[in-house]
């Protein structure tokens, strides 16, 4: 009677050297289409804000300005005059610095009408005092004042606007008008400031993620297609390069179960310098077998380790280099022992 040998079930398959090809995952494919989908609809909303959103909302404001007078700035914990605004239409700054309040006005033009940090003249001394006033029960709030806060400080600075613009302040009645107006139209009663500025940054991120959806197409295109390849004697790499199984002297595969990334140390030849092959089994599909058939060819230094989350990346490149080191010293060592066998002429 002939005898029979029963398989486990779970048992693993024997490698018969048979040629093993990975090509790039599907999902590797939706993942970039999907990333490409996410940059270029955000390009869009960029695109829409920086054409037509935020030119309305600019348009808006620009009326609020001009109908409610001056806008009101108050800046605080500044190193000096310096910092503050260098420009601006119907704005009033005032500013904290390390000798006291400065103060700095932009008429309609955008022409600064007053540079103020003294008060040498009467009349501005007396609008200052005034304001100074009204400025110390509203300055711990300057960030959420309410419009007609706004109005009370400028009401309290207009002698001061006045006496430089030369009439160039709005009537007093501005905001009921602006009230008026916005309820007619459905517009916020406190509008958000809106400039050129802004609409600036929107083209910037608009062009930013065209050009990272570019990058992202460019990058699916170059990976269309890539195969990672082995046979019974190499692996091959996505760009057709041959890693010899004798030739890798290290793998690092810390993180194979999170990421499915592997490394593998090799030189060419067994000499000459160190180089370093991926193995993605996210990115190709079946990767796994081929660093299977790898372990199974392979004699060296295995690295199988879960680092710890707050190890320094760059230890681990020194304990790279330190073992190049050591094996450069083994490999010439070895040749100078051979050379020391040579028979003396």
């Amino acid at each position: 009677m002939a005898e029979t040998t029963a398989i486990h079930p779970n048992a693993t398959p024997v490698d018969d050297g048979a040629p093993i090809e990975c090509p790039v995952a599907r999902w590797y494919y939706k993942r970039m289409g999907l990333m490409f989908m996410m940059l270029f609809a955000m390009g869009c909303w960029f695109l829409y804000d920086a054409t037509i959103g935020y030119p309305a909302k600019k348009e808006i404001w620009d009326q609020y300005t001009e109908i409610t007078g001056y806008d009101l700035k108050l800046v605080r914990e500044l190193k000096g005059a310096e910092e503050l605004p260098k420009s601006g239409v119907y704005l009033a700054i005032i500013g904290k610095t390390a000798d006291g309040r400065h103060y700095r006005v932009f008429d309609g033009k955008g022409e600064m009408k007053l540079d103020l940090a003294g008060e040498s003249e009467a009349a501005k001394k007396m609008a200052i005092t005034k304001l100074d006033k009204v400025l110390e029960a509203k300055w711990a709030e300057a960030d959420t004042l309410a419009a007609d806060e706004k109005q009370e400080i400028l009401s309290a600075l207009s002698p001061v606007i006045n006496f430089n613009v030369k009439g160039a302040q709005k009537d007093s009645d501005g905001m009921e008008k602006w009230r008026a107006l916005a309820k007619e139209k459905g517009w916020e009663q406190e509008p958000e400031e809106y400039t050129d500025s802004k609409i600036k940054t929107q083209w910037e991120f608009t062009i930013g993620m065209f050009v990272l959806s570019l990058i992202v197409v460019v990058v699916f295109l170059l990976n269309k297609g890539k195969v990672l390849k082995a046979d019974s004697e190499a692996f091959y790499q996505p760009d057709g390069s041959r890693v010899t199984f004798a030739s890798v002297y290290r793998i690092d595969r810390r993180k194979w179960d999170h990421k499915g990334l592997a490394y593998a140390m090799y030189r060419t030849g067994g000499e000459g310098r160190s180089r370093k092959a991926t193995i993605d089994d996210l990115k190709f599909l079946g990767a796994d077998r081929i660093l299977t058939r790898l372990l199974n060819n392979f004699e060296g230094e295995l690295i199988d380790r879960v680092p710890d989350e707050e190890e320094d990346e760059q230890a681990v490149a020194e304990e790279e280099k330190v073992a190049d080191s050591k094996a450069d010293v083994t490999q010439e060592e070895e040749v100078s022992a051979g050379e020391g066998d040579l028979p003396k002429s």
